[in-house]
């Protein structure tokens, strides 16, 4: 019996050990966007998770925690693999690349398609790069705006990407609006 425990301690102690191992500690905010009032900036909840990278060779895979010693995840896991991304183990495909200004330097995003098949209402829109990880989920069929501030790049997301997605939004909107003015004459 002591021999378990003391292996399973030795374990623990060597995974915090671990290079290839990481955990830092991010703040998830969660905001309501409503088409029909861009103006108004719903911030439905905000929390501090810690977020776990392990490297596998050529992937990164990354879950969020919400303490650092958790065995349990808090929301969806992704990897970044090469050049893809895989959120919640679905492959999702590169439709852009965005980069956004910040703190005198320009931050490079790309924007991938989440659809998972057979299911309704979670497509998303996922923001995300090679050095910080998953920055933000836009579900445009529901609202909601899933944003990652990183400690690196505090207030980030919060502002740029949060700004990016709005003025998209209006963007949409207007061009639906010019659309359908321009069909109904």
């Amino acid at each position: 019996m002591n021999r378990v425990i003391f292996f399973a301690l030795m374990l623990e102690v060597l995974s915090f050990c671990n290079p290839d191992h990481e955990s830092k500690v991010v703040v998830f905010y969660h905001y309501q966007i409503e088409i029909s009032n861009l103006d108004r900036r719903y911030l439905m909840d905000s929390m501090v998770l810690y977020l776990d990278s392990i490297i596998h060779n050529n992937r990164v895979d990354y879950s969020f925690k919400i303490s650092q010693k958790s065995d349990t995840s808090y929301g969806p896991d992704f990897s970044i693999e090469g050049d893809s991304l895989f959120y919640s183990g679905v492959y999702c495909k590169v439709l852009d690349t965005v980069y956004l200004k910040y703190d005198n330097r320009t931050i490079e995003l790309y924007e991938s398609d989440y659809d998972e098949q057979n299911s309704f209402d979670e497509e998303s829109i996922i923001f995300w790069n090679h050095r910080y990880g998953l920055i933000g989920a836009y579900n445009y069929a529901m609202g909601p705006l899933l944003l990652i501030d990183h400690p690196s790049i505090p207030r980030f997301a919060k502002t740029e990407l949060y700004d990016y997605v709005i003025e998209k939004e209006r963007k949409t909107k207007a061009d639906w609006i010019q659309n359908s003015k321009s069909i109904t004459q």
